[in-house]
């Protein structure tokens, strides 16, 4: 697999993809349970996610265990990061 993801604790989380395919995968951020932007594609961290002409990819939403649902492209931007 050639996808990467790393975390700085409760501050930030950040999934890389760098496959021939779309990646999905439930990973545990270390983050408060919220709902966050990727700051890759939006222009701030909290929704309603905002940016200044692309397309926001959806909110990633972080259950009370850390737990968070990752759907990373492999075309354009091919990451997602996220941060407190």
């Amino acid at each position: 697999m050639q996808a990467i993801a790393f975390g700085r604790g409760c501050r930030a989380f950040i999934v890389i993809n760098n496959e021939d395919i779309s990646l999905a995968e439930w990973l545990h951020t270390g983050l408060a349970e919220g709902e966050y932007c990727d700051v890759i594609s939006c222009d701030n961290n909290r929704p309603p996610c905002g940016n200044t002409g692309r397309t926001c990819r959806p909110s990633i939403h972080v259950d009370d265990e850390g737990f968070a649902l990752f759907n990373v492209p492999h075309i354009e931007d091919p990451m997602i990061a996220i941060h407190q």
